[in-house]
């Protein structure tokens, strides 16, 4: 009956996307937003996943496409590029980071940050970096979302390595 009305109220097709927590809280809303506004009749169901599951997901056909960061192993599915992020230091008033102009990873490394979902993609992105450079992040406190990590750096608790978009 749900899909017989939703094909008589002018629909004409659906979108199964899943996307993960940080692409979200990016420019993923507001695309999808512009999409719907030119394209009406279409209906998207949108889930949000981590990146793993996201690639389970497209390729067990219950999403028809997913959003996410390109660590994750996509062999065997097609992909294309979506949108890059620029990773930047967020840093507390008064920090000694705070004032420059402009921070190296190396510089971050030298300070206790704030790590955001530890074992997520960008953590392990991070944690890749650091490892190549014969580092290692010192993390001081663990939040979930990228906006907890903003509350934690407002709070003076320390700096956070954030894409610059978010």
């Amino acid at each position: 009956h749900a899909e017989l009305s939703d094909f008589a109220a002018g629909t004409q097709g659906s979108v199964r996307v899943l996307a993960a927590p940080s692409i979200l809280a990016e420019d993923l809303a507001d695309d999808i937003g512009a999409f719907l506004q030119r394209h009406p009749q279409v209906s998207v169901s949108l889930d949000e996943r981590v990146s793993p599951d996201i690639v389970k997901g497209v390729r067990e056909g219950t999403a028809d496409l997913g959003v996410l960061w390109d660590l994750s192993d996509r062999s065997g599915l097609a992909s294309l590029p979506y949108r890059s992020d620029r990773l930047c230091l967020a840093a507390p008033r008064g920090h000694p980071l705070a004032r420059r102009r402009r921070v190296s990873f190396a510089d971050a490394l030298d300070h206790v940050v704030v790590a955001v979902a530890p074992g997520g993609m960008m953590d392990r992105l991070l944690q890749r970096e650091a490892a190549r450079m014969g580092r290692q992040l010192v993390n001081r406190i663990q939040v979930s979302s990228m906006d907890a990590a903003a509350r934690i750096v407002a709070a003076g608790l320390g700096p956070a390595i954030l894409p610059r978009e978010a």
